[in-house]
């Protein structure tokens, strides 16, 4: 029976490819006796594309007319496409709905021959064959597929413009005074294609959809037709959002203002579909808004995506990229405790698993481990090992799919090759210092893991700066090298000083892109950088300009502005000073350690709790002791002294009340209280003999 399929398929196609009326009636009965052995069940795909075979030989055959036959062609595209399903075959899936697409750009045309006056119908082909080949952009993305995309693209042009005429010549039929509601109709369907329009000028295409949407309004009254102003609504503001002319701030507060509108009629018991689209909206503007306070803004876009995940479930789509927004708004979250932002941050891209599958989702489940792993590892609550495990864990999911993409994007354009390959090397970097600092296992295991890491990182890059250069990418070549120095830095393998020489002269290019006044903060992080690669050579020389760097980066991270990285710059330095008998260099690093970490206890306690900061800050307080001791400054050294009894007691009393102090931290507090306690008798007896003179 399979043999006798096949020879009806072989003999359709011949007929197909000589063509004539009674060759393609033949052509379609030898493929529906083929589809009566291949059957879906059975043989899916030899059924799917005789299905497509069907579908050709309909639109050349004119048996009952051209629109008959092409709406069966259409019908048996539409059969195939229940196997050439998008995640299992998107290239034939792609194909399939760009023939779609096709079929209902022609299928208008002679709509528009055999009954003119049918607007509705050609209207609704030319709406379909635009939603058909934007579906198969989705896959033809321009990154890796450029010519299909740019093809399809200029297709989806022509059909809108088609669809625009279409409409106006309805609206010629279909007047305002004799017909108002289908007038209103056809005006929003208008102003939807005008928003959506590719040719023209943008912004004016935009105003005229707004114009159009404020003639709607006068006929959909909120009184007459709740549903359809709101509808009516929600279109609106989409269009302020993207409006670009007037005032972008005002252009906003409009949108917000039809937001709020929309959702006294769009409410959760009678439409919470719309309801929930409505909130995601409001959360996005909120996200982008330019007026009030920028806290007041974040805690606002957080309450409209709580609201908007109680119309959606999980099995929406939408559900789980609410989730990811609001994970991410978590992220920004100015009030409230930031240990407290971080767990809700992990619970909401953790629920975006239940639909971001590896299997339904593969790239979204990638990028949500990649954003969990991250979590983690800044994670205050938890214990430090845990956190780290998880950390790690996250990270090796996340790299088992960009290892893939990038072995699997070999036929994509150069610039998307190299992206992908920059995300991977920054992914193995951060894996790599991931097992430098893992605490559980085998360390020798941890040491391998990470050179075997630090080593694919390194070779990742080489890559993107075939594609990436100063020039004609700055941003995305500096990210490399900036790459490149961290992991060169972090290299155990070869030759320590090649690696560090390696790593000075990456910081370097990186802050060739960076300069000062255009991007202070990222400067200040090169700086620090270069000046903690520095730090970790034996030469005078760059001793000398690790405290120089050091120093440029503190210009900007500044306890007032930004506290955590000032305490991180500021400590570097410190521990510099300390560790190379530089007193001075040790006390001015460690006094402005003090000046961070006093800012981070009055205005970000729950950042003060984290462990490692704890664990700096006994430190800092332990060290500028010595320091003033060897100096022989007694008054200053048993003022730090009292000084860090205040944090001792802080640490007690008020960040773990429960008395559920981490080994580490007792420990690290019992060496550091018995060093000062020796330290205090020294200078007691210093002061008492000083005394008796």
């Amino acid at each position: 029976m399979r043999q006798f399929a096949l020879i009806a398929c072989k003999f359709g196609d011949l007929l197909v490819e000589f063509g004539s009326l009674k060759n393609d009636e033949l052509a379609i009965a030898a493929y529906k006796l083929a589809l009566q052995v291949y059957k879906r069940d059975t043989f899916p795909e030899q059924w799917a594309k005789t299905q497509c075979n069907l579908a050709n030989a309909y639109k050349n055959c004119k048996q009952g007319g051209w629109s008959k036959s092409y709406e069966q062609a259409i019908a048996a595209y539409e059969e195939a496409l229940q196997v050439y399903i998008r995640d299992t075959f998107p290239e034939k899936w792609a194909d399939t709905q760009r023939l779609i697409a096709h079929a209902y750009s022609n299928l208008a045309l002679i709509y528009k021959l055999e009954c003119p006056e049918s607007y509705d119908k050609i209207i609704s082909a030319y709406e379909k064959a635009i939603e058909a080949n934007s579906f198969a952009q989705r896959v033809y993305s321009y990154s890796t597929s450029r010519e299909k995309w740019a093809g399809i693209r200029d297709i989806i042009a022509v059909d809108k413009e088609q669809e625009i005429f279409a409409y106006e010549k309805a609206l010629q039929i279909y007047t305002r005074d004799v017909y108002p509601e289908k007038w209103a109709e056809l005006q929003s369907q208008l102003a939807i294609a005008y928003r959506c329009r590719i040719r023209g000028d943008s912004a004016e295409n935009c105003e005229r959809a707004i114009a159009i949407y404020g003639e709607v309004l006068q006929i959909y009254r909120r009184d007459q037709f709740p549903e359809k102003w709101a509808d009516t609504q929600f279109s609106l503001a989409i269009a302020y959002r993207l409006r670009q002319r007037g005032n972008r701030a005002e252009n906003l507060e409009q949108a917000i203002a039809i937001w709020e509108q929309v959702l006294q009629v769009h409410t959760l018991e009678a439409f919470p579909e719309k309801w929930a689209n409505a909130q995601f909206n409001l959360a996005y503007e909120y996200k982008h808004r330019i007026r009030g306070e920028k806290a007041e803004n974040i805690e606002r876009e957080i309450a409209a995506h709580k609201q908007s995940l109680q119309g959606y479930t999980p099995a929406c789509l939408k559900w789980a990229r609410t989730q990811h927004r609001l994970a991410r708004a978590y992220n920004e979250r100015i009030r409230g405790e930031r240990s407290e932002n971080i767990e809700h941050e992990i619970a909401a891209y953790e629920k975006s698993l239940l639909t971001f599958t590896r299997n339904t989702f593969p790239e979204d489940w990638a990028q949500t481990q990649y954003e969990l792993s991250i979590c983690y590892k800044k994670r205050i609550r938890g214990e430090l090992v845990e956190n780290l495990e998880q950390s790690i864990a996250a990270y090796e999911l996340a790299l088992q799919f960009f290892k893939n993409d990038a072995s699997s994007a070999a036929d994509a354009t150069p610039e998307n090759l190299a992206m992908v390959y920059c995300n991977l090397a920054n992914d193995y970097k951060n894996l790599a210092i991931a097992y430098q600092r893992r605490i559980r296992g085998e360390p020798a295991e941890n040491i391998k893991r990470a050179e075997s890491a630090c080593e694919l990182a390194i070779s990742a890059c080489e890559q993107p700066l075939q594609v990436y250069t100063c020039n004609n990418f700055p941003i995305q070549w500096a990210n490399v090298q900036h790459i490149l120095a961290v992991v060169y830095r972090n290299r155990t393998s070869g030759d320590r000083i090649e690696n560090i020489e390696l790593a000075i002269a990456a910081s370097k290019k990186a802050l060739q892109v960076y300069p000062h006044d255009d991007f202070p903060e990222q400067w200040a992080t090169m700086q620090y950088n270069l000046a903690v690669i520095y730090s970790e050579s034996n030469w005078v020389q760059n001793l000398e300009d690790s405290i120089k760097t050091f120093r440029l980066a503190l210009e900007v991270r500044t306890p007032e502005f930004l506290p955590m990285e000032s305490l991180q710059t500021a400590y570097s330095l410190g521990n510099l000073g300390f560790n190379n008998n530089l007193p001075e260099i040790a006390i001015e690093g460690y006094s402005m350690s003090i000046v961070a970490l006093e800012k981070l206890r009055s205005q970000f306690f729950d950042l003060f709790r984290n462990e490692d900061i704890i664990s700096q800050a006994i430190e800092v307080y332990a060290n500028l002791v010595q320091v003033y001791i060897d100096l022989s400054e007694s008054a200053k050294a048993l003022e730090i002294c009292d000084r860090f009894k205040t944090v001792e007691l802080l640490i007690i009393r008020e960040i773990y009340p429960q008395g559920d102090i981490p080994p580490e931290i007792i420990t690290e507090l019992d060496r550091k209280r018995r060093a000062i306690a020796i330290a205090e008798e020294k200078l007691n007896q210093l002061v008492n003999d000083s005394s008796q003179f």
